[in-house]
């Protein structure tokens, strides 16, 4: 088989974004190091991002995420945290810049690359939870880690496969294949073995409607389900549970029914020591609610949320308020209102399968920040070049 120098040059760009914080560990790879060659791989795509929009290139989409990353990193030098905020998120920066590159030059071939490497880090990590049910090693933070580092940090990229390995198969089979079906299985299991619970819950129902729908799309009673099962229905519900645990926590309904139904779960009503979390980062938002902060230090955020896990606001639009203040709200809500109508303009099985990637990702944000996942922001990127590349294998078709 030949290998394509696109490929190559694919592989190596990813690679240095992809490598896990377990790997990263049994390697003894130096932070610093790989951080100054995510660096370098940052400055060259947003060299080819700048070209490329100068020539009006570009597209709304990584617009959107590059002014996103820019209001954070302004914020974060106007409170003198840009070192701590460059550390953090240049890696999510550059690999919405690679993305957005490689996808619009090879997009086929993009897709393959990712494919191959998320699935050999899922299915090493699932090994690895096997073999060490209580964690490979311990950090500062956390005592059990895996491959690919803390329980939450494993949705990322079990999301991300699950979304590119369904659309690459469907584009190639027009169905799950077994194996592909098998790998759904076990990037869930592995979650819940780690007990990441909204992340099991989230794979777990797109495992389920991805199979839905590329086996029983024609049913009618599926097609009403997905139907209904828009993204923007999606998004309005997520808020709605948002609004009320985060700003009702004390409220007779939350505390007795609510209460009784976490209790039942297994969990406790403060949503595993969320509301201090989310108390600490609502006061912090009300002393720079225009701007953010750009980041908090995980170990201030500690202090004020009195919970040794509590080091960022675990919740994705508290998150948001945080690091750009109401400018970078808006901004995403600007990215978002666009996604939703691409998707909506544009049906069909991808559009399907990326409606179910954001929704959840939103579902999962009620208790997580997502923004530092690596390749959260990537996925927008993806879905508006998946979207655009099946409406125009449906005009070619047409």
């Amino acid at each position: 088989m030949k290998i394509k120098i696109s490929s190559i040059l694919i592989f190596i760009s990813l690679i240095p974004l992809m490598i896990g914080d377990g790997i990263q560990y049994i390697l003894k790879i130096s932070s610093r190091n790989l951080a100054m060659l995510i660096a370098i791989e940052a400055c060259i795509y947003f060299s080819i991002f700048l070209y490329s929009f100068c020539k009006r290139k570009t597209n709304w989409c990584i617009n959107t995420i590059v002014l996103i990353y820019i209001t954070i990193f302004i914020s974060a030098g106007l409170h003198h945290v840009l070192n701590n905020a460059l550390l953090n998120y240049i890696g999510g920066f550059a690999m919405c810049l690679i993305f957005d590159y490689w996808l619009r030059k090879k997009y086929s071939d993009f897709l393959k690359v990712l494919n191959l490497i998320l699935v050999a880090l899922i299915l090493l990590n699932f090994v690895t939870i096997l073999v060490f049910p209580q964690g490979m090693y311990e950090t500062a933070l956390y005592k059990a880690n895996w491959i690919l580092g803390y329980k939450n940090s494993h949705f990322g990229y079990v999301m991300a496969a699950l979304a590119s390995v369904t659309i690459q198969d469907y584009e190639k089979n027009k169905k799950l294949t077994f194996w592909n079906n098998a790998f759904l299985v076990v990037a869930c299991v592995g979650l819940y073995l780690v007990d990441s619970v909204m992340a099991f819950v989230a794979c777990s129902i797109y495992a389920v409607m991805a199979i839905l729908l590329i086996n029983y799309s024609n049913l009618k009673p599926v097609r009403r389900i997905l139907d209904f099962l828009s993204v923007r229905r999606i998004i309005v519900a997520t808020l709605i549970i948002w609004f009320v645990m985060v700003f009702f926590q004390n409220s007779s309904f939350f505390t007795g029914d609510i209460s009784n139904l976490m209790t039942a779960m297994g969990r406790d009503s403060s949503v595993s020591g969320r509301v201090p979390i989310w108390n600490a980062a609502i006061k912090y938002i009300e002393k720079s609610p225009i701007i953010g902060y750009g980041i908090i230090d995980s170990n201030e955020f500690v202090r004020a949320s009195g919970i040794p896990g509590g080091t960022h606001a675990h919740n994705y639009i508290l998150n948001i308020l945080i690091m750009g203040g109401t400018i970078c709200l808006i901004e995403h809500i600007y990215m978002y209102i666009n996604i939703v109508k691409h998707i909506l303009k544009n049906k069909g099985f991808v559009s399907y399968a990326l409606t179910f990637v954001i929704g959840l990702y939103f579902f999962t944000g009620i208790t997580n920040i997502n923004f530092y996942t690596i390749l959260f922001n990537p996925i927008f990127v993806l879905t508006y070049y998946a979207v655009t590349e099946q409406k125009e294998k449906m005009t070619l078709l047409d």
